[in-house]
């Protein structure tokens, strides 16, 4: 609808500023501004990854940048609290998905025992309550919508484990389901393999929404 009242806006304003367009010029104007609203609607890209295992590499910690060392000052001030600035911070792992192999797939299915398309889902066995992924500014700033499909192990001690991309639209946004999932705490006696999937929406210029399943 606001793309509607752009064009209403603009056509007024040539009728007032007496500004006098022939018909296939109005046209012209009219084709040009839609052209506009379409092309800022989000895009959904086809899945660049499918059926990967994930691996972490550990890196070495970083000094903070002057950006956070600003935001730990500003922390110091508002809390009334003097503490050093530490000179390095610690870097998550790096994420690789790797392709797997035919016979690397057949082996996690004779694992999880069963069909993957029948696997157990997560969400029923995750408190309603838990923070979502980030969706990640590179994406968002790329107009784009998106999708991770995963495979994950929860321990005996309810620790969540992705183990393998089923099939995901970013590397951007399988990093932030892994970091957002080491924070998720299952409910208790959930040992074993599950599937979640997550939907990254664009609903305007100021919301996104992450929903699971």
């Amino acid at each position: 609808m606001s793309c509607i009242f752009r064009i209403a806006r603009r056509m007024a304003l040539l009728i007032i500023t007496g500004m006098k367009c022939a018909a296939p010029h109005v046209c012209i104007i009219i084709i040009l501004l839609f052209s506009g609203c379409q092309s800022a609607r989000p895009v959904m890209p086809a899945p660049v990854i499918a059926w990967s295992r994930l691996d972490f590499t550990p890196r070495a910690p970083k000094a903070p940048t002057e950006q956070q060392r600003q935001a730990m000052m500003a922390i110091n001030r508002a809390t009334g609290i003097s503490e050093d600035i530490p000179q390095t911070l610690p870097m998550p792992p790096q994420i690789d998905c790797i392709p797997l192999s035919e016979d690397e797939k057949t082996a996690l299915q004779k694992k999880i025992g069963g069909s993957f398309d029948t696997m157990r889902r997560l969400k029923e066995h995750v408190p309603p309550k838990v923070r979502p992924p980030v969706y990640p500014f590179a994406v968002a700033k790329r107009n784009e919508n998106g999708t991770v499909d995963l495979i994950v192990r929860v321990s005996t001690n309810g620790k969540i484990y992705p183990t393998l991309v089923v099939s995901a639209t970013s590397q951007e946004l399988v990093e932030a389901v892994v970091v957002a999932m080491r924070r998720w705490e299952p409910k208790p006696s959930t040992e074993g393999y599950y599937r979640i999937q997550f939907d990254f929406t664009i609903k305007d210029s100021t919301s996104r929404m992450v929903e699971w399943k």
